[in-house]
């Protein structure tokens, strides 16, 4: 997590590696803080926890992660976003508990 702080002033953005309890206890601590994720935290997670999972068929969802990561319009990335959860079954478990509640943060 990163923390800047100068001159006694709080922080108004906060970077981490998608840990929930983290996201709660920045909310409740700081809610004036936008709070977003490291993208290289995520692609190392994503690697770690789904290329077995997926097997073959992880090359394939990568691809489309950084397509949606990517997007330029806010409709796009949700109607992409849900289709990739809905396309890979065997990651639906880790991407709903460590992104899909965090991709509004």
């Amino acid at each position: 997590m990163l923390i800047i702080v100068d001159n006694n002033i709080k922080s108004r953005l906060v970077a981490q590696y998608s840990d929930p309890a983290l996201m709660k206890a920045v909310a409740s601590k700081m809610p004036n803080t936008h709070h977003f994720l490291c993208i290289f935290h995520i692609q190392e997670n994503l690697r770690i926890n789904l290329a077995s999972k997926l097997g073959q068929d992880y090359k394939s969802f990568y691809k489309n992660f950084l397509y949606i990561q990517n997007s330029l319009f806010e409709d796009d990335f949700y109607r992409h976003w849900t289709q990739l959860i809905e396309k890979y079954l065997l990651g639906q478990d880790y991407l709903n508990r460590t992104l899909n509640t965090s991709y509004q943060s």
